[in-house]
């Protein structure tokens, strides 16, 4: 969101605070080959946000809520439909599907590649994750890719207790 012009920056504040951004009715991603589609959202006309979760091994359920709750504050979204996307490498974190039960949230598992793709558009970069995965920020990236192609970064990466997070979604000009 930083490094967004004045007006498109304005707009998105204006998003933020009222989460009234629109979300195409099925958003298809695909890896950088092309050849993968994968459809996240099937919410019509409501608003959704996509929340990213990156953690270290064996983040505790109750770091990643906290950390949620207080990224959902930021982007006064509080009562707006939303999932919780990382990446498929996390799938063995058991802090996470705790977390995303806790939220009552969906959890989604996102292929790498559909996260390079979408991490072009991160405003963070992380050496350590770019050493481990390829990518700026796994919060970032999964919350691009699963909010959709022309998603905005409502709250970039905030981090603490070992885990990462960071709120997108699909803004219409």
């Amino acid at each position: 969101m930083h490094c967004l012009g004045s007006a498109t920056t304005k707009w998105v504040l204006a998003a933020a605070a009222g989460c009234r951004a629109q979300v195409m009715e099925s958003i298809a991603l695909m890896d950088m080959r092309g050849d993968k589609k994968l459809d996240l959202f099937h919410h019509g006309s409501k608003t959704t946000v996509a929340i990213g979760i990156g953690c270290k091994r064996g983040c505790s359920r109750e770091a990643i809520v906290a950390l949620v709750e207080r990224a959902i504050a930021a982007a006064a979204c509080a009562r707006t439909p939303a999932s919780l996307f990382t990446h498929e490498a996390k799938k063995s974190e058991a802090g996470l599907a705790s977390a995303a039960k806790a939220l009552g949230l969906r959890l989604v598992f996102l292929d790498g590649q559909v996260l390079r793709q979408a991490s072009l558009r991160a405003a963070t970069n992380s050496p350590r994750v770019m050493a481990m995965f390829g990518l700026p920020s796994i919060a970032e990236a999964a919350a691009l890719a699963g909010a959709g192609p022309s998603s905005v970064l409502l709250v970039a990466r905030m981090s603490d207790g070992g885990a990462s997070c960071a709120i997108a979604s699909k803004i219409e000009p």
